[in-house]
């Protein structure tokens, strides 16, 4: 494994930090993770994964290896911002709620991938995912947009990927309103993301939508509730999840058991299915029944070794399928 050449940011570009160079080395190699050490240009990368694992072991205080974290994803937030030239942009939903999106555009584009992030993160959090759709698809513009009630866009009621699909029926009129009827889009969503935009493909509320990467999602908002229940707090996810469920219909008409499953059994746009084998937050076992009940054309790819989708080699066998 090694990191894409677009990562590649020099040493004296960093802030100051705690630990050298040479630390980070003794670190990964002693956590089996030596493979990931290239040159100085990859260290942004490398300084986040060691705290993270310092973080995890408890080899740092949780306030210290917090802190580090947040502040060298504050820097490459900054320097993808100026990297890339990138604007905000404004639109309305159909409840006059005001949603944000941060668009980087490209001159005469004909095409724009539009990224959606998971719950409880925001279009910044996925400008890492800009460099790789930068490399494999460079005549495209890109558009990160903020569910409601996440990040710069207004309103109170987070939608679990099942309200949020009218706001990304909006996004989708927006460009074709801004680029013309001939514009294409290719969408890409991270867990909560991935499933409003398979959500909305099965209601056959898209248009001019040319693909889907559907990039760890879940079976449905119960299902998943109900796994980290157990998983983060060991407590059994019934009746918990039960009456979580009910309050929050009762309270935001969400049915948090709308489950894409029966959407993408109508779904007519070729989809990816990404799934990283040893996801820590959604099971690799939720992406098979929606990858088997996906009636148009579909792909399969479970990382094996990598966490995230940008972190594909680029000499992998998958390279060519985004094209």
């Amino acid at each position: 494994m090694w990191f894409p050449k677009f990562f590649h940011i020099r040493q004296e570009e960093l802030p100051k930090i705690i630990l050298s160079l040479e630390d980070i080395m003794l670190v990964m190699k002693k956590q089996n993770r030596f493979y990931k050490v290239q040159a100085g240009g990859h260290l942004m990368l490398l300084w986040l994964e060691l705290y993270r694992i310092l973080e995890k072991e408890f080899l740092v205080g949780a306030d210290q290896g917090t802190k580090m974290i947040a502040k060298l994803m504050a820097y490459l937030k900054k320097y993808y911002s100026e990297k890339f030239n990138s604007q905000n942009i404004y639109i309305k939903n159909d409840q006059d709620i005001q949603l944000r999106g941060i668009l980087i555009p490209k001159e005469n584009s004909q095409m724009t991938v539009l990224i959606s992030h998971p719950f409880g993160l925001q279009a910044k959090d996925m400008q890492l995912y800009v460099p790789y759709f930068e490399d494999h698809l460079p005549e495209a513009q890109i558009l990160l947009i903020d569910a409601c009630a996440h990040g710069q866009s207004d309103g109170y009621i987070r939608g679990f990927g099942i309200k949020d699909v009218n706001d990304l029926v909006c996004w989708n009129k927006y460009l074709l309103e801004t680029y013309g009827k001939d514009h294409k889009i290719l969408m890409y969503g991270k867990e909560q993301g991935a499933n409003t935009i398979l959500n909305a493909s099965g209601r056959h509320v898209l248009k001019n939508v040319e693909a889907i990467i559907s990039d760890g999602a879940y079976t449905s908002p119960y299902d998943i509730i109900g796994y980290r229940l157990e998983a983060d707090y060991k407590i059994s996810k019934y009746p918990a999840i039960s009456i979580i469920a009910h309050h929050i219909k009762k309270a935001v008409h969400i049915d948090l058991k709308e489950n894409t499953t029966k959407y993408v059994r109508h779904n007519d746009i070729p989809t990816l299915y990404f799934h990283a084998k040893d996801d820590d937050f959604v099971p690799l076992k939720m992406v098979y029944p929606l990858y088997n009940k996906n009636r148009g054309e579909k792909v399969l790819f479970v990382l094996k070794d990598e966490k995230y989708l940008y972190e594909l080699v680029e000499n992998d066998d998958f390279k060519q399928t985004l094209r």
